[in-house]
């Protein structure tokens, strides 16, 4: 029909007969070219809403992968934890615009119709969980000093020795902060302070020894007393936290007072200017337990009682042989049988004969 219109309008100048029908057939052309217009109009912005949709969904999809990756890799493969920091940070930013993107193709879906809508919730709710990992954390981060080295003793504190060996080029370094760090740790924890109990240094060294491997921490370093600094018994620890895997170093010191033991602790994080109070729990905790085991006179268990109870656990009980354990019963004697239907079987036949007699009542 449009190629027999523009036929038309093409011959009209040369067939004067033409000119009325060369009218009609330009109206219908200016008005199948109005339509195209439109659909096409109609096209781009369908294609530019599915698109935002679609690339919402598709850039929350990849900081989810970058997000599990980093961790499992860092968590599991020894991944350096400053390129496990900055996957992390890649990933934020991605989750924040696909966070844009979704609720801008939901609103152009409902201001202009089309298609995309399930593809854009996915993205933004995806993102949100994302993004809302980091926002919890923000109360905290930005109530809590910026500290990342707590200890008991700010003026004197237990030094790390061991531990250089398992830090990386780019970890905080192993000297205790300036006299900054101590400022805030008394404004902010003022409840951590040394330890003194009325029991030997050895007894505690050997108590808190046992509380760390309890804990599952990685023992690098154990100067008993004697040993360390002016005397005093030392240990050195790492913890790996559960979910990322971050390492903190402990280091736990017991110096001998008149007869008494003053207990230290310091616990320093690797990475980051701040520890969200996990190296201040961290110590009360510890602190906390070797309080309740003198309070309470729990025993220690020496290597070798673990290990023997342990063997004792895996081992197998014997198969016993029925025919021995018969013929180990001795056999029961004439007063025996005399004694028993007298004492055993009479009170229960006077039970059935009332329970019998209840019934015919």
């Amino acid at each position: 029909m449009i190629e027999f219109d523009l036929a038309i309008v093409q011959n009209a100048e040369h067939h004067p007969g033409l000119a009325a029908r060369r009218v009609c057939a330009e109206k219908r052309i200016g008005n199948l070219a109005r339509r195209m217009a439109v659909s096409v109009t109609y096209a781009h912005r369908l294609s530019q809403q599915r698109s935002a949709a679609t690339w919402s969904l598709r850039l929350s999809l990849f900081a989810a992968q970058v997000v599990l990756l980093g961790v499992l890799l860092h968590r599991f493969l020894g991944l350096p934890t400053p390129v496990m920091i900055n996957m992390l940070v890649a990933a934020m930013a991605i989750s924040v615009l696909a966070l844009v993107l979704g609720p801008f193709a939901l609103w152009r879906i409902w201001s202009r119709g089309g298609r995309g809508v399930r593809a854009a919730s996915t993205g933004a709710l995806l993102a949100i969980g994302l993004v809302s990992w980091p926002l919890a954390l923000a109360p905290t981060y930005f109530q809590l000093p910026r500290i990342n080295d707590i200890t008991t003793d700010t003026q004197s504190p237990p030094l790390f020795q061991a531990v250089a060996k398992w830090r990386d080029q780019g970890a905080n370094p192993l000297a205790y902060p300036s006299e900054a760090f101590a400022a805030l740790q008394r404004e902010h924890y003022p409840d951590l302070k040394p330890l003194v109990v009325s029991r030997p240094v050895t007894e505690a060294f050997e108590l808190v020894r046992e509380i760390i491997r309890r804990r599952g921490w990685m023992i690098v370093a154990l100067r008993p007393p004697g040993q360390g600094r002016d005397g005093a018994g030392e240990i050195e620890a790492i913890e790996q936290t559960t979910v990322i895997g971050f390492h903190d170093d402990i280091v736990i010191r017991l110096k001998p007072e008149h007869e008494k033991t003053r207990i230290d602790v310091r616990s320093a994080s690797r990475h980051g200017i701040t520890d969200l109070g996990r190296n201040a729990e961290r110590i009360r905790s510890v602190l906390r337990e070797f309080y309740a085991r003198i309070d309470l006179g729990v025993a220690l268990e020496k290597d070798d009682e673990l290990d023997r109870r342990k063997r004792i656990r895996r081992r197998r009980p014997a198969a016993v042989d029925r025919t021995q354990v018969l013929q180990s019963v001795p056999a029961p004697t004439q007063q025996d049988a005399q004694r028993v239907p007298g004492r055993r079987l009479v009170p229960r036949q006077q039970d059935e004969n009332r329970a019998r007699d209840r019934r015919r009542q």
